[in-house]
This record gives C-alpha cells, sequence and structure tokens, in this order.
C-alpha cells in the first residue's frame, strides 16, 4: 500500500489493529493522516478504538500471567498499560493492581544480598540497601501516580536513589577488594537493570505525550549505563522513527 495513499493506509491501519497488531497499525494511523490530513477527525476516532482495546488486550495478558503465577510477567503488563494508555480506564485498575506484585517481583532480584550470612557485608551496605527499597518506593508511586510532573520527579529521585546504592557497592569494593566480587557483580546489575528500567518509564511518559527530544534523552542515558540494552536500543529506534516521520506513538 503506498504510503501517499491516505484512504488505503487507514484501511490498513484498521485491519492490523482487528488483528492485534496495535504497533502496526499505529504507525500506519500516522501514514493516513500525514499522506491526507483532511482524515484527521475519522484517524483520530479510530485511533481512540485502538486504545481501547490495547488496554483491554494487554489487561488479559495480565490477567493470564497472574493465573499462571508469572508475577513478574504480570507486572510488565501491568507496566505497560500504565505507561503506554494512561488515560484509558484500564490504567487505574492496573495502577491499583500493581501492589498485588510489585514487592514480591522486586525482592526476588536481591534475595541473595539479602539473605547472605555475611553480616559483615549487610552492614556495609545497609545504607545503599535502603536507598535501592526507597528507589523502588518512589518507582512503584510514580507508576500509581496521576502522571505529568508528580510521575517525572518521582522517577527523577529514584534515578537518585538508585546511584546512591552503586555508590556504597563501590565504597564497599575499595574497602574490602576481592571480597563477594560475583556477588557485588550481581547486586550492581540488579541496581543498573532497576534505574535503565526508570530511564525507559520516563522515556515512555514523554513519548506518550509526543515529547520525542526528551523520550530520546532518557533513552540515551540508560544506554550510557548498558549499551547493549535491547530494550534501550528499540525504544530509540522507534522514537527516532516516530519523531522523524511526524507519526503517533503507542
Amino acid at each position: 500500500m503506498p504510503k501517499d495513499n491516505g484512504s488505503g493506509q487507514l484501511q490498513l491501519a484498521n485491519y492490523a489493529r482487528d488483528i492485534e497488531l496495535f504497533k502496526h497499525a499505529v504507525r500506519h494511523y500516522g501514514y493516513a493522516e500525514k499522506a491526507d490530513p483532511s482524515l484527521k477527525s475519522e484517524v483520530d476516532k479510530e485511533l481512540a478504538v485502538l486504545r481501547s482495546r490495547a488496554a483491554k488486550w494487554s489487561m488479559a495478558r495480565a490477567r493470564e500471567a497472574s493465573a499462571k503465577g508469572d508475577k513478574k510477567k504480570a507486572l510488565d503488563w501491568l507496566e505497560r498499560v500504565i505507561l503506554k494508555l494512561p488515560d484509558e480506564p484500564e490504567a487505574a485498575e492496573a495502577q491499583r493492581l500493581v501492589d498485588n506484585y510489585y514487592a514480591s517481583v522486586k525482592a526476588e532480584s536481591t534475595k541473595e544480598v539479602d539473605n547472605h550470612e555475611d553480616e559483615l557485608l549487610k552492614q556495609e551496605l545497609a545504607h545503599g540497601k535502603k536507598a535501592y527499597d526507597s528507589m523502588l518506593e518512589r518507582n512503584k508511586k510514580a507508576l500509581q501516580s496521576k502522571g505529568g510532573s508528580s510521575a517525572v520527579k518521582g522517577w527523577e529521585a529514584a534515578i537518585k536513589d538508585g546511584e546512591k546504592a552503586i555508590g556504597e557497592i563501590d565504597k564497599f569494593e575499595k574497602k574490602y577488594p576481592g571480597k563477594h566480587t560475583e556477588l557485588l557483580a550481581g547486586y550492581r546489575k540488579t541496581i543498573n537493570d532497576q534505574i535503565i528500567e526508570i530511564y525507559m518509564n520516563l522515556a515512555s511518559q514523554y513519548a506518550t505525550r509526543s515529547s520525542y527530544n526528551k523520550a530520546l534523552t532518557e533513552t540515551n542515558k540508560a544506554l550510557a549505563i548498558d549499551s547493549s540494552n535491547a530494550e534501550a536500543l528499540s525504544m530509540r529506534a522507534r522514537i527516532q522513527d516516530a519523531a522523524s516521520r511526524g507519526l503517533h506513538w503507542l
């Protein structure tokens, strides 16, 4: 379908939406509107249908994961609804359900350090653990907020907490070189992965509101921590594409 065929692109977008290829549908709605600006009102109407269906579909995936006992996947789907479809009714439901999974999923990732028999290790990293827990709590509250500046401020504060936690690991390794090297490497990765996740939350927040430059800035910050992070690389490519083509975002 030629990209300059507005009605054809609209038809293709509706087809992609109806077979649940939501991201592809959003892209083709953008092509339709760009090819024929007079289609804007119709595109907006169809996009509203898409967002509603995508939110319901994503919540169904969250429930399926929960039924199978996969709390991590359930939480992932809930966060997608909150971040990508914040204006849908399902986003409010997802915000309420986050409490059912968040604490246990996050605790699982640090259990080796939390339950380690070396009391010196736990004592030395106590301040770092406090900062890490604060980061998680701030992230959760930001997800459960109404979005906007309050969410942004919460995530920015959460990142600072994460950096403090990394700083405590640095202090321990300098004070006790060669001690618990493998364990601390895993702990450092866990914290950095969480910081990257928060940068991705910020990027999604900005991209959803078409603030693509800000979204790209946050994505690049994530890649500065891990240049090979697949999610950050994928998001950067999508942001650049949406920005260059003037397309909608999902």
